[in-house]
């Protein structure tokens, strides 16, 4: 049975362990692990979410998911991310989107495109690795 559920004590080390399974996730954090949602199928985890607090915005992190998981199935997944951050007085979440196929699966979540001048540690980003990226946002 598939379940949305907040990461916690009981279930943490489940979703930190199939994090540990993408190769493209070097390190985890624990303090942004903690703010995430899991999908469970039964007790295994096929999904995960979270966000990290930057600047009073949600920044999305660890959005790992299998691919056959549908669209509803992901948006609740991030109603439920959602809730988690408002629940801490967060109500703006942003992502990096580096390419279209990411870029269209955040629009059909609901994100809009960020078409402003964004910093990173005083560097404008288009002059930074990200250059290439998009930045989208959602008010919660």
């Amino acid at each position: 049975m598939l379940q949305i559920v907040k990461i916690d004590e009981n279930n943490y080390n489940s979703a930190y362990n199939f994090l540990k399974t993408v190769p493209s996730i070097s390190a985890i954090d624990d303090a942004i692990l903690k703010n995430g949602v899991i999908i469970l199928d039964d007790e295994r985890v096929i999904g995960s979410i979270s966000f990290e607090i930057y600047d009073h915005i949600g920044l999305i992190r660890y959005f790992v998911f299998k691919k056959n998981l549908s669209r509803p199935l992901l948006k609740n997944l991030m109603e439920q991310l959602e809730e988690n951050a408002r629940s801490i007085d967060l109500y703006k979440i942003a992502c990096v989107a580096d390419n279209n196929q990411i870029e269209e699966l955040f629009k059909e979540l609901g994100f809009l495109k960020l078409e402003k001048k964004i910093y990173i540690n005083e560097d404008i980003i288009t002059e930074s690795n990200f250059s290439s990226s998009n930045f989208l946002y959602k008010e919660v």
